[in-house]
Order: structure tokens, then sequence, then C-alpha cells
């Protein structure tokens, strides 16, 4: 998946793009890693009973360096392949959970969703 300045998550009725107030002391301070080219990454698991458990669903967010274009997918546990968490109900805890998460970029400033 390549760079891009609006994203629309797979199923989801919503889309994102990067705020224009983003800041990268913002990133790091939200648990963003820095990659060899220097761009932001953040993975997080979606399961809600366990923060750790290492076959759930993942958010991951990546930043470009200069800060002008982002990807941003939700993923299967081995990160290969998108999932669509938004046509099913079973899928309900991890849909708060990625609310949550997404709310919390958007309060930081890193997201904006249209």
């Amino acid at each position: 998946m390549a760079f891009s300045k609006e994203i629309k998550l797979k199923g989801d009725i919503n889309n994102y793009e990067l705020s224009p107030e983003i800041k990268k002391y913002t990133l790091r301070d939200l648990g963003f890693t820095t990659t060899k080219l220097g761009n932001f990454v953040y993975k997080i698991n979606l399961d809600p009973n366990s923060p750790f458990n290492s076959n759930s669903i993942k958010l991951k967010i990546t930043v470009n360096d200069d800060l002008t274009a982002f990807k941003m997918a939700i993923l299967d546990s081995k990160e290969l392949k998108e999932v669509d968490i938004f046509n099913n109900d079973k899928f309900n805890k991890i849909k708060e959970q990625l609310d949550f998460n997404l709310e919390n970029m958007i309060t930081r400033k890193v997201i904006v969703k249209k």
C-alpha cells in the first residue's frame, strides 16, 4: 500500500487524513517508532481482553518522514492482509478498541476524520 493523503479503512464509511497540526514529538509520545527510512510506525493489537495477544487483529499506521502522507490499515495477526471489521457483529469489541485509538489520534491532532 502506498502513502496517501486520505485513507478509508476497508469497510468503514469514514475517510481520514493527516492533521495539518501533526508534530513528530506527538507521534513519539503516542508510541510511534521510527524506521530506518525515518518513517513513523504505530502498531497496536485490538483485542479488548489482552493487548499482548499476538494472534489478534491489529491497527497499523505509518506516517512518512516529512509528515505529508500516511498509510493506515486493520490487519490480520500476521499483518499480511486487511480485515473488514465493520460488516460483522462479532467484531463489536474490536470496533470499540479501534474507535478509542482513532479518537485518541484525532484528539492529539495526528489525524482528522472527514
